[in-house]
């Protein structure tokens, strides 16, 4: 493997990888609406630690999703 310069530090060198690189794609967000739907999901309102976790994990679903992961 060939050696290049580290990214931020031109003092070091890294090894440049290329079996490893992954097309860049397009970010796709969550719409106003499916922020709304998600919190209209939780049933913990007066638990907000556990209906705030339940509303990060609804997320993370709709951007796998939505990104074809």
């Amino acid at each position: 493997m060939p050696l290049k310069p580290h990214p931020t530090d031109s003092h070091k060198m890294v090894y440049e990888s290329r079996k490893y690189k992954l097309p860049k794609r397009e970010w796709v967000g969550l719409t106003k609406e499916e922020i709304n739907e998600g919190l209209l999901r939780s049933f913990y309102v007066l638990e907000k630690a556990r209906a705030w976790r339940e509303g990060v994990e609804w997320a993370m679903q709709q951007l796998k999703d939505k990104n074809n992961v």
